[in-house]
C-alpha cells in the first residue's frame, strides 16, 4: 500500500519580541547609537531641521526624550505600504539617503519601551494628520487618521519609560559631540541643513578649527568633472573608535567610501572629497566596486596629491612655529647672537632632530624641565657622536626615519645619487619579480586585464624611459583627441571617427614622449598590446598589431600630426611562424613591419626584461663609482663623528 502524500504551503511566523529585542535594544550598541538613526531618518524624509529634545520632570530627572522635524511626514499609503513593513527598502536609494534596510524606526526600543508618533503629511491638496504608538508588549496598536488645518509636514517621536542605562547616557554635552561627529560630514555638504538640542543649534563650526576647500576639475571619460577636496582640522583629535578612517569620498553628503590616509598626519584631520562623479557612482549602487571605477581612481590619486600636499603644509607650519617656541627657550643650546659658519652647521643639525623627536613626542606640550633634559641631551649626543642612539631612544623612530635623518646629514648631489641607487634596487626587483610572474608557477593563474594590465599601468619605464603613460585600455577615438590635443589641433568631430575603419579597437596602452626632439618628429607615441603568460603568440595575436598600426597608418585625423610611431605585441612565447617573422634578415630582432615612422615588434617577456636589467645594472654600476667620489669629506667626518656610524 503506498504512503499518503500531502503538500501545502507554508507562511514564516515570528515572535513578536524579534522586532523590539532584536531590531531594537540588541541591534545598537548605545543610546546615541539609536539616536543618530532617528536623524537619519528624519534627513531622508527632506526634513530640513531636527529638534531634539531632553524633558525634564519636577525632580530634575529626564521623563521622555522627543524628536521632530520638518520633512515630508508619514502619509496614510506611507505608513501602511512602506511604515509598517519589516525590511522594506528604500523607493529610491540615492544621493544623500541614509536609510537602506528599513529598520531604523526600531531604534526608539533602545532608548524607551513606548513611543508616541505624530505626523502631518500632504496628501494631493489637503493635509492629513496620523498618529500611533509603538510599545515594547505590543498592546497598543491604534492608527489615527484626520485631515487637519495644519500646513506644515514633518514628524515628532516622542519616547516615554525610559530604561535605566540609558538615563546615566544622556549628558546633552556628550550627545552634542556624539551626534556632530555622526553628521559633521553630511551637515558640512547641506549648510542649509540643522540639528537643535534643547532648543541650541549644532554647528559644525563648534568641532571644526580650520576648515579649508580646494576646487578643481579632472577629465574622466572625455568629460571635465567637478572634484573638491575640503582639509578639516578638528579641535579635539577625533576617537578611532567613532571614526576609523580619515579620508572619505562622498556625493552631495553621502558617504561613498572611505580610508585612512596612508600620509601621517595630525589626529585631529579629515580629508572629505566631493564629485559628481561619486553621486553617480552612488546613484546606480556601484560604490561597492568604486575601485574598479577609473574615474573614481582617478579622483582618489588626485585627491591623494592634495593630501600630501596639505600635510606638507601643516608639517612645515608646525616645525615653523615650534622652532620659534623652541629658540625662545632658555636652555636652547644656540645664542641668537652671531655665530660661526661652523656653528650655524650645527645648529641646523640640532634643529632638525629636534624638530623630528618633536614630531613624533610632541615635545612642546611636554612640562618645561623635560623638555630641557631632551634639549641638552640633544646638545650632548652632537658632541658625542650619539645622535642617532639619542634620536632612537627618545623619538623612537624607524628605519625609513633614520634614512631620512641621514640625508640631512649629506651633500645634495650624493643624496641625490643614494635616491637613484635606491631606485635602481627597486626595478631590478620588480623586474626579478615580473619574470617570476611571467613564467613561474604562478604565471597560469595570471590574467592579462585584470592582473597583468594592472601591473603594468605602474611600470611603463620597462618599454622605454622616455614615455609616460597616456591612456589605458582606452579606444582609437581616445588615442586620437589626446594626440590632436598635445599638437593643438581642434577635436575631430563624430562623423570623422565614423570613417575611420576600426576606430572602436581598444589597446591596452597607449604612451607618449612628453620632452621635445631636437629633430622631427616631436610626437613619439608607443602602443603597447599585452598578452596573458598563458598565451603564446600565433598569427592571431599578430594580426591584431597589425589591426592597429594600420588604424595609425591611414587615419585621416592623425596624418596632420609629426610623429613616430611604434607598436608593441608581448607575451612569454610564440610559435614557430611568428619566431621566423621577426628574425628576417637587415632587421633587429623583434622587428616585424617598417614604414616611414611606423614600426611594429613582437617581443617576448625575456627579451624586454634581460634588456632592462642589464640597464639598470650599468647604472648601478656608474653611481658606485660616482658615490665614491662625491663621499664625504674627512673634514665633516671630523667635524660631525655620527656621519662614520651612519656608513656614509
Amino acid at each position: 500500500m503506498a504512503n499518503k502524500v500531502t503538500e501545502e504551503n507554508f507562511e514564516w511566523e515570528y515572535e513578536p519580541h524579534l522586532v523590539t529585542d532584536q531590531l531594537g535594544r540588541e541591534k545598537y550598541s548605545k543610546p546615541v547609537t539609536a539616536l543618530l538613526e532617528l536623524i537619519s531618518n528624519s534627513f531622508d524624509a527632506k526634513a530640513e531641521r531636527i529638534d531634539i529634545n531632553l524633558h525634564e520632570n519636577q525632580l530634575g530627572g529626564i521623563e521622555k526624550v522627543s524628536v521632530s522635524d520638518n520633512g515630508l511626514g508619514i502619509s496614510p499609503e506611507v505608513f501602511n505600504e512602506r511604515f509598517k513593513k519589516v525590511g522594506v527598502k528604500p523607493n529610491s536609494y540615492g544621493v544623500g539617503q541614509f536609510g537602506r534596510f528599513g529598520l531604523g524606526r526600531f531604534s526608539v526600543f533602545k532608548l524607551g519601551s513606548r513611543s508616541e508618533w505624530s505626523s502631518v503629511a500632504k496628501n494631493g491638496s489637503s493635509y492629513v494628520e496620523l498618529s500611533f504608538s509603538m510599545v515594547e508588549d505590543h498592546s497598543q496598536r491604534l492608527v489615527r487618521t484626520s485631515t487637519t488645518t495644519k500646513t506644515k509636514t514633518g514628524t515628532i517621536v516622542e519616547i516615554f519609560n525610559l530604561y535605566e542605562d540609558v538615563l546615566k547616557k544622556l549628558s546633552p554635552s556628550q550627545l552634542k559631540n556624539e551626534i556632530m561627529l555622526g553628521f559633521l560630514v553630511y551637515l558640512l555638504a547641506h549648510p542649509k541643513k540643522s540639528i537643535f538640542l534643547n532648543g541650541e543649534k549644532l554647528s559644525a563650526d563648534d568641532l571644526i578649527d580650520k576648515n579649508e576647500l580646494v576646487e578643481d576639475e579632472l577629465e574622466i571619460d572625455g568629460d571635465k568633472v567637478k572634484v573638491s577636496i575640503r582639509h578639516i582640522l578638528t579641535k579635539r583629535s577625533l576617537s578611532k573608535e567613532k571614526l576609523l578612517n580619515n579620508f572619505l569620498f562622498f556625493g552631495d553628503g553621502k558617504l561613498c567610501r572611505s580610508q585612512k590616509v596612508e600620509s601621517r598626519c595630525p589626529a585631529n584631520y579629515l580629508a572629505l572629497v566631493d564629485s559628481p562623479h561619486i553621486s553617480q557612482l552612488l546613484q546606480s549602487n556601484r560604490e561597492s566596486i568604486a575601485e574598479m571605477d577609473a574615474g573614481f581612481n582617478s579622483i582618489v590619486e588626485w585627491a591623494c596629491s592634495k593630501i600630501d600636499q596639505y600635510q606638507e603644509e601643516i608639517k612645515l607650519s608646525s616645525a615653523r612655529s615650534f622652532l620659534e617656541e623652541a629658540r625662545g627657550q632658555e636652555f636652547y643650546p644656540y645664542p641668537s647672537s652671531y655665530i660661526s659658519p661652523q656653528g650655524a652647521a650645527k645648529q641646523a643639525i640640532y634643529d632638525v632632530a629636534l624638530e623630528k623627536i618633536d614630531e613624533h613626542i610632541d615635545l612642546g606640550k611636554l612640562p618645561k624641565k623635560t623638555q630641557a633634559v631632551i634639549f641638552n641631551l640633544l646638545n650632548r649626543a652632537m658632541s658625542n657622536s650619539n645622535i642617532l642612539e639619542v634620536l632612537s631612544e627618545v623619538a623612537k623612530l624607524s628605519d625609513e626615519d633614520f634614512d631620512k635623518f641621514r640625508r640631512v646629514l649629506e651633500k645634495t648631489t650624493l643624496e641625490q645619487i643614494i635616491r637613484l641607487g635606491d631606485e635602481v634596487t627597486r626595478r631590478l626587483e620588480f623586474l626579478n619579480s615580473l619574470h617570476e610572474i611571467i613564467y613561474g608557477d604562478i604565471s597560469k593563474k595570471i590574467a592579462e586585464r585584470k592582473h597583468l594590465h594592472k601591473i603594468l599601468e605602474q611600470h611603463c619605464w620597462i618599454f622605454g624611459e622616455q614615455y609616460q603613460l597616456t591612456t589605458s585600455d582606452k579606444s582609437f577615438r581616445t588615442i586620437i583627441s589626446k594626440q590632436r590635443e598635445n599638437s593643438g589641433l581642434p577635436k575631430s568631430d563624430d562623423e570623422s571617427l565614423k570613417n575611420i575603419k576600426e576606430y572602436k579597437l581598444i589597446p591596452d596602452l597607449f604612451m607618449t614622449a612628453t620632452r621635445s626632439f631636437p629633430i622631427d618628429p616631436k610626437n613619439h607615441n608607443l602602443i603597447v598590446e599585452l598578452k596573458a603568460p598563458a598565451v603564446n603568440l600565433t598569427s592571431v595575436e599578430v594580426a591584431q598589431i597589425k589591426k592597429y598600426a594600420n588604424v595609425v597608418r591611414t587615419a585621416p585625423e592623425l596624418s596632420q600630426i609629426s610623429a613616430a610611431w611604434e607598436l608593441f605585441l608581448v607575451s612569454s612565447d610564440l610559435n614557430d611562424d611568428v619566431e621566423a617573422e621577426r628574425t628576417q634578415q637587415n632587421r633587429p630582432v623583434g622587428l616585424i613591419f617598417e614604414q616611414a615612422n611606423l614600426k611594429v615588434w613582437v617581443f617576448k617577456w625575456s627579451e624586454l626584461i634581460q634588456k632592462k636589467k642589464d640597464e639598470m645594472q650599468l647604472v648601478r654600476d656608474h653611481l658606485k663609482m660616482k658615490t665614491d667620489e662625491l663621499a664625504v669629506s674627512e673634514d665633516l667626518k671630523k667635524e660631525f663623528p655620527f656621519l662614520n656610524e651612519a656608513n656614509v
